[in-house]
């Protein structure tokens, strides 16, 4: 049985203050955390959430906060009694008014309520949603890094060598390790309120993967974003997005998984995919790797069967269905340009998205083709000049300008 975590009236108070005021540090978090899990002696705590409660109440219209529905939402879901700590049971630790005002203080710092407890401000806006960040690496839309934008805006930069809690979005935790980033359930059990939408990001010259809520695994390439609710609760799962991202979805028979792509739609149970949907190619491809997927577009629909691809335009509702070598559709997960005697400008849009270059063409190159495989992590000078050892295309390198990006000249 664990033991009381020792704690004075002011720290614990600090530490409440600091939680309904979203400015409380993981460390602190879990000191709180650990306190009220080991909790015997319930006198100071109420004395502590009282003086919370009040602060934070202060010149609102108590009508506009359901505290008894707050409390029946929390208390009702047997998810809210798990905890790694072992606790016991919060029927006997805590009265019914200790929990009323844990639950209605963890759900106010949870839903971001003493944001808009302000009545003007609630005339103006929507009710903000459940967001508390817990690291502030903000930049600018300009600067290349993977961000992950939270449903009230923020941004955090995503570094692939960064571990830890990046958020707390309602009912999940975000945690990056490895250099992916993945939601972790933290059962308080929040209902009946607004979806909340993250988006991912990726600039050129970076992927990234995701491990969804559901657990499907996602790999986006370079310059693509998915958006997606940090809690799938309806019908379906869907998510969005632009660019290219390959799936490994997590099978459920009773929610099936789609992704919407520049119009097209591709609906699975689960399987594995990959759909390219960049907007300047015109069209979504998406390629079947097993399993099956329903691919609908404009009113049309075609059932792929592994090792297909299907072509859906953006202009015109006809999707055409080719067998295709899966190698090739998943080169770039893999970490390597895979080209198949293709448009020399076909493949320097590819490569143009991996590096941070601008492509200009001299002489007539308009029909020149490349085949080959090439490491994508390889430099610029290193690629280029693997390219050239076919004889068949020669490049230069033009000198950087400060503010643009590198140019590269294609030439015969």
């Amino acid at each position: 049985m664990a033991q009381e975590t020792n704690i004075s009236k002011e720290h614990l108070q600090y530490l409440l203050d600091a939680l309904t005021g979203n400015t409380i540090s993981r460390g602190e978090l879990e000191e709180l955390t650990g306190y009220l899990h080991s909790l015997k002696n319930e006198n100071l705590l109420d004395a502590s959430l009282e003086q919370v409660w009040a602060n934070i109440s202060n010149g609102t219209d108590h009508e506009e906060i359901n505290s008894n529905l707050l409390y029946e939402n929390i208390i009702s879901d047997s998810r809210f009694r798990k905890s790694d700590h072992q606790p016991q049971k919060v029927s006997v630790l805590w009265t019914s008014r200790i929990l009323r005002y844990a639950a209605s203080l963890i759900l106010l710092s949870s839903l971001g309520i003493w944001f808009f407890l302000n009545k003007d401000k609630q005339k103006t806006t929507e009710p903000e949603e459940i967001v508390t960040s817990l690291k502030q690496d903000t930049i600018a839309p300009n600067q290349h890094a993977v961000l992950l934008t939270l449903a009230d805006g923020s941004r955090i930069v995503l570094g692939k060598d960064s571990d830890g809690t990046l958020a707390l979005q309602g009912d999940s935790r975000i945690e990056q390790e490895e250099g992916q980033i993945a939601y972790k359930d933290i059962g308080l059990g929040i209902l009946g309120v607004k979806p909340l939408i993250n988006t991912v990001t990726t600039p050129k010259g970076s992927d990234f993967k995701i491990v969804l809520p559901d657990g499907t695994k996602v790999w986006l390439n370079t310059l693509s974003t998915i958006s997606y609710p940090v809690v799938f609760d309806g019908k379906e799962r869907k998510v969005k997005i632009i660019g290219e991202a390959y799936f490994e979805v997590a099978r459920n028979p009773y929610q099936p998984f789609i992704v919407e792509a520049n119009g097209t739609e591709v609906r699975v149970l689960g399987t594995h995919f990959n759909v390219s949907a960049y907007s300047e190619e015109n069209t979504v491809k998406t390629t079947l790797i097993e399993g099956a997927v329903k691919v609908t577009n404009k009113g049309q629909a075609a059932l792929l069967k592994p090792g297909e691809q299907s072509i859906a335009s953006l202009s015109k509702s006809n999707i055409e269905v080719n067998n295709i070598d899966v190698e090739e559709a998943l080169a770039w997960k893999n970490g390597y340009f895979l080209f198949n005697n293709e448009n020399i400008k076909t493949v320097m849009k590819s490569i143009a998205r991996w590096y941070d270059i601008t492509v200009e063409y001299e002489g007539n190159v308009g029909q020149k083709t490349f085949g080959g495989t090439i490491e994508r992590f390889a430099t610029i000078e290193q690629l280029l000049k693997s390219m050239e050892m076919t004889g068949a295309i020669h490049f230069k390198i033009l000198p950087s300008e400060p503010g643009k990006e590198r140019r590269v000249v294609v030439m015969p």
